[in-house]
């Protein structure tokens, strides 16, 4: 992967009230050889998007890592929360120009 790299990670907060830091799930990903880029992207406790970017090597060992994070989503969730997959062209940076592996738009309660 060619990109710009944050060292931002956000925390997962999960419908069952367990929190996980992003950082856990992106791991899945690294072995994926024909991922170009990914993100994760919590928009609710219930909702998770894992946005990828396919590469020219995309197959099946791609797709398991992709449903090994499903799995991992599943069991820390309890199954209150959903992994959707979307195949996309580009993963935009963030504003200062680095990439993101993790988005939360769920706040942790304390």
């Amino acid at each position: 992967m060619n990109l710009a790299v944050g060292r931002s990670n956000d925390l997962f907060v999960f419908g069952n009230g367990r929190v996980v830091h992003g950082a856990y799930f992106t791991q899945t990903m690294f072995d994926a050889c024909g991922v170009e880029s990914f993100q994760y992207h919590q928009v609710t406790a219930d909702h998770i998007i894992l946005k990828v970017v396919r590469g020219s090597r995309f197959g099946p060992a791609d797709e398991a890592a992709i449903k090994r994070a499903e799995e991992l989503i599943r069991q820390h969730s309890d199954g209150t929360t959903r992994l959707e997959v979307q195949f996309v062209a580009d993963i935009p940076a963030s504003r200062v120009g680095k990439h993101r592996f993790t988005r939360s738009d769920v706040s942790v309660v304390v």
